[in-house]
């Protein structure tokens, strides 16, 4: 039963996770100055980058991924600026990973992600992180991921995203269904023997 439970359990849950990290030169270095970029992940998975607003562009380098070129600095997220990452199907997201957020003047920066169009969410700079790197822990199955920052002096940048293929309803009822059978036969077991 136990043996049934840890391969159930493996099959289910971090087996497939992964980080999309944006430093990563062969995968992302060509979405440099680009207004929009394709690319696949994940297994089969594709994701889409799309800085904003019109006639912005994506800034990307291998020490802190992916920010917008348009306002006053190319390699942050900052003012009107926004960055949308998009996934053809849903996946779960269980991180974001920013960093250059950072603590200036007394000043704690913010950024914002929103997941799906849904509300905005706030993140805060931790003081004395090196690079201004935050992780966030998210926990939900999304599609859009967007990004942007409150205004002039407020900027980040996008470093890395934890996510995993978003499970199948036919992929939880067959787990359901061998942890269901794994129970019936591990109880008529102890009833035979005693």
């Amino acid at each position: 039963m136990r043996g049934t439970l840890l391969a159930v359990s493996l099959l289910t849950s971090t087996a497939w996770a992964d980080t999309v990290d944006f430093r990563d030169p062969n995968l992302f270095g060509p979405a440099n100055q680009r207004s929009s970029f394709d690319v696949g992940v994940l297994d089969g998975y594709e994701l889409t980058l799309l800085p904003a607003p019109e006639g912005a562009r994506l800034w990307w380098d291998a020490v802190d991924g992916f920010g917008v070129r348009f306002s006053y600095e190319d390699d942050e997220i900052e003012g009107v600026e926004e960055l949308t990452v998009q996934f053809s199907a849903a996946v779960y997201l269980d991180a974001i990973h920013v960093s250059d957020l950072y603590l200036e003047g007394g000043r704690r920066e913010i950024g914002f992600y929103q997941l799906d169009g849904g509300a905005k969410q706030s993140f805060l700079a931790l003081p004395g992180a090196p690079n201004g790197e935050l992780s966030i822990d998210v926990g939900a199955t999304v599609r859009t991921i967007g990004f942007s920052a409150p205004g002039h002096g407020h900027e980040f940048s996008v470093k890395a995203l934890d996510v995993a293929p978003n499970p199948e309803p036919g992929t939880l009822g067959l787990c359901g269904a061998v942890l269901v059978g794994a129970w019936v036969a591990h109880r008529r077991r102890r009833r035979r023997d005693g």
